[in-house]
């Protein structure tokens, strides 16, 4: 028997009712402000340098003003100041930013795991 010790299974990034998505997206926002991979701009793909969400202090109440939105194939989109940038956060095999039961279960078959 193969067992997996570690396993993600969570809905798609933002689609959580109103009154708590804009907190899930702002807790993401404040995850992800000095990511390695680096933030683009949308207009151009071009890399910025810096992080265009990062925060004035430590804390959330910190954070700049962003509009964070989940995108498709593991990026995440941010409007700060008019500008658009996104973060390609996952590998963009992540399509809908969503780890489904069902996906789960199809890699593990694809992989040979019995359990995880």
């Amino acid at each position: 028997m193969i067992i997996d010790g570690h396993a993600h299974v969570f809905p798609r990034l933002g689609s959580a009712p109103p009154e708590l998505a804009r907190l899930q997206l702002r807790l993401l926002q404040h995850h992800v402000q000095y990511h390695p991979q680096g933030f683009r701009r949308a207009a151009d793909g071009a890399r910025v340098q810096g992080s265009p969400i990062a925060p004035d202090g430590d804390g959330l109440d910190d954070m700049p003003e962003a509009e964070v939105r989940a995108g498709r194939h593991g990026r995440l989109h941010f409007r700060v100041d008019g500008q658009e940038y996104y973060l390609p956060w996952y590998p963009p095999s992540l399509d809908e930013l969503a780890a489904t039961p069902e996906a789960l279960i199809a890699q593990m078959d694809y992989a040979g795991v019995d359990r995880a």
